[in-house]
């Protein structure tokens, strides 16, 4: 299994989140005023004390259940709150919205996890810089990007491309990322080995068994 497959998610996530990086700290100042830097605070503090929580719960829940289905959701929860301004601009809900999002910060986790499930030990290392590089490439291109569209198009433009780019990843993450969970693979591989069993196999191999028996008594008489 190609570990690559999972940089788009990380990619098309990121980005999303980025493109309005240049545009969020206008809104928030212009509705907070001089209580803007404390409000920033307790969203971040928030989402920390939610991410150091979940985080560790939802890598363990991934190795039962799949890497996909988690990671889909991850995605999401993260990328909730800038989906939300692209149709109200209340930066109350967005704060809040933000600090929840901590419940689902796990998609570097499970990235991890699921390059781990693709690649030898000897060669996680630079599978993982490969990912950190793509995470960085989002961070790079996004905020100018916004920037652009921004000034272009307005600042509600920007949170529409965002929500493009989260119902891209969605399509992707459901359609085309595998799943790699060993349990899984061992399940599909255990399916395919069922198809010995199957009844037009099963004859074949008994006219085979037959055909052989008949030749040794040929030449036993």
């Amino acid at each position: 299994m190609d570990y690559r497959y999972i940089l788009p998610v990380l990619f098309l996530e990121y980005l999303s989140l980025s493109l309005a990086r240049g545009i969020l700290p206008t809104l928030i100042i212009s509705r907070f005023g001089g209580s803007s830097y404390v409000i920033i605070g307790l969203i971040e503090s928030f989402k920390g004390l939610f991410s150091f929580i979940f985080c560790p719960l939802i890598g363990k829940a991934s190795d039962r259940e799949g890497r996909k289905f988690f990671l889909l959701i991850s995605m999401i929860g993260t990328t909730i709150p800038v989906c939300y301004l692209a149709f109200q601009q209340d930066m109350m809900v967005y704060s809040v919205l933000v600090a929840l999002s901590g419940i689902f910060s796990a998609t570097f986790a499970l990235t991890f996890a699921y390059i781990s499930d693709c690649v030898d030990k000897e060669n996680c290392a630079p599978a993982y810089g490969v990912a950190l590089a793509t995470f960085g490439l989002s961070f790079t291109v996004g905020p100018l990007m916004g920037a652009q569209i921004s000034s272009h198009f307005g600042s509600g433009f920007v949170f529409q491309i965002t929500n493009v780019l989260v119902a891209m990843n969605v399509f992707y993450i459901t359609f085309f990322l595998p799943e790699t969970l060993p349990q899984f693979q061992n399940s599909a591989k255990s399916k395919l080995n069922d198809v010995s069993s199957h009844p037009i196999l099963e004859l074949q191999k008994l006219i085979s068994i037959t055909e052989t028996t008949k030749i040794f008594w040929y030449e036993v008489d």
